[in-house]
């Protein structure tokens, strides 16, 4: 196994250190009718049309579609789950049992 050298850590760090501290120090604001109405904080999300953004987001809902897959719940066809079906802003959760509703 290879070792990790100082500069590579150093470089996964400061990395680390930026993107919390732009996701934690994020603002945005609204313009309706060519009118800016008063910045306010982000408190969850990814930034819309962020570089990043489609990333991070599947780093988070892979521990959810995972935590659901395993939890018993959902529709497999073959060997391929169903219980998650994921589109853009759009989640459904698929259950064989009425009664949890």
């Amino acid at each position: 196994m290879e070792s990790v050298t100082p500069y590579v850590l150093a470089m996964l760090v400061l990395g680390y250190t930026l993107l919390t501290y732009w996701y934690t120090h994020l603002l945005s604001v609204v313009m309706w009718n060519n009118a800016l109405g008063e910045c306010f904080n982000v408190l969850c999300g990814v930034r819309q049309g962020g570089v990043l953004s489609p990333y991070l987001f599947a780093f988070y809902i892979n521990d959810i579609i995972e935590d659901v897959r395993n939890s018993g719940f959902g529709i497999y066809i073959g060997s391929v789950f169903l219980g998650c079906i994921l589109y853009a802003d759009f989640s459904l959760e698929v259950a064989l049992d009425y009664s949890i509703w």
